[in-house]
């Protein structure tokens, strides 16, 4: 969804956060995005873990591809993230202005909840 620098601060909560839901009573509260297509869902739990990342990305996002992996060197879990935004999008009239805050999911064997885990983002401009 697209914020305005004004609207920030409502927004850094969850920035670069990731959880791990291995139950529905483990969804984080969304003010933003709805939690009811994960609910519908009807996820098996006992297989399967949903793991959730919200970023707040500098400019406007066109494109966007994501991944989950696990590092064996750094022994963790690893959302990868690479979005394409359109050059210069977060100015306005030469003041940045313009953000994207994004909800990504992706269903994975379950995962024990205090796995460790990161997000790594790469970021090209078109």
């Amino acid at each position: 969804m697209p914020v305005k620098l004004s609207e920030l601060k409502d927004f850094t909560e969850y920035k670069d956060k990731i959880f791990i839901v291995n139950s529905i009573d483990e969804l984080p509260e969304d003010k933003y995005f709805s939690t009811e297509d994960f609910v519908r869902a009807n996820i098996n739990f006992s297989e399967y873990s949903l793991v959730i990342v919200y970023q707040l990305i500098l400019g406007d996002i066109v494109t966007y591809q994501y991944g989950w992996c696990y590092d064996n060197w750094e022994e963790r879990y690893q959302f990868n993230t690479i979005y394409d935004r359109i050059k210069d999008s977060e100015y306005v009239d030469g003041e940045i202005e313009n953000f994207t805050y994004l909800r990504s999911a992706i269903l994975v064997r379950r995962i024990p909840s205090d796995a460790k885990c990161s997000i790594l983002m790469d970021i090209y401009e078109h």
